[in-house]
């Protein structure tokens, strides 16, 4: 976008640890802020037809000031704006010394078979997939395998529901044991308590959330 300059509208990549269930960090999650009092988050506003001008804009800026400052050797997940006709533009720094994990929406990717074909791009060149909000859309088994994702996140209100019922817990454990099974990871986000990791652990071998550490430092267990 021409109307206003992104570098100086105060938004910040931080990075959150993402851990495996002996708190091992595996990987650190690309995530974008605003600064608290930035007096110039009225140009936010815009009028509905601009919406998938924005987010592209701020989808690719966001992907290129994680990857020219991130300086971990962990993979490292960026997530991907709705509508954004290309995940990762050529234009786009070529990252050493680390993975690149794009997590993706899938209603997204059956929507737009031009998306789809360059995630197909992607995969041959190394990079691997996220899936986002598992359990909130239908998700066919053939587009699973088609993607070949390494990470399933959870989406919140699964993950909700696997914190207040017992039996919503067991199922889901259930139903996620094939997917363990080919190696596939599957995060939980959200996690804030002792109570809430060591629940989580019948369902999920990654996790994420303030219990674990502040942003971008080594887990601490509080």
């Amino acid at each position: 976008m021409d109307r206003f300059n992104l570098s100086k509208m105060g938004i910040n990549v931080d990075f959150l640890p993402v851990v495996d269930s002996s708190l091992k960090i595996i990987a650190y999650e690309a995530a974008i802020s605003l600064e608290g009092d930035n007096p110039n988050q009225d140009v936010f506003q815009f009028h509905s037809s601009e919406l998938n001008e924005v987010q592209a804009s701020i989808d690719l800026y966001y992907k290129k000031k994680a990857l020219e400052t991130y300086n971990r050797s962990s993979p490292l997940l960026l997530s991907t704006y709705p509508n954004v006709s290309d995940p990762y533009p050529s234009s786009l720094p070529h990252p050493k010394g680390f993975e690149v994990i794009l997590t993706v929406n899938p209603p997204e990717l059956w929507l737009n078979g031009f998306v789809m074909g360059r995630y197909d791009q992607l995969s041959s060149q190394g990079v691997s997939f996220a899936l986002a909000d598992f359990g909130q859309s239908f998700l066919s088994l053939p587009f699973l395998l088609h993607l070949r994702p390494t990470i399933i996140k959870l989406a919140d209100n699964v993950i909700q529901s696997c914190m207040i019922d017992d039996e919503i817990l067991k199922t889901v454990s259930n139903l996620m044991k094939p997917y363990r099974e080919m190696g596939i990871k599957i995060l939980a986000g959200g996690i804030n308590s002792r109570v809430q990791f060591e629940r989580m652990t019948l369902v999920a071998d990654a996790f994420q959330g303030y219990w674990f550490s502040k942003l971008g430092g080594e887990p601490t267990i509080l």
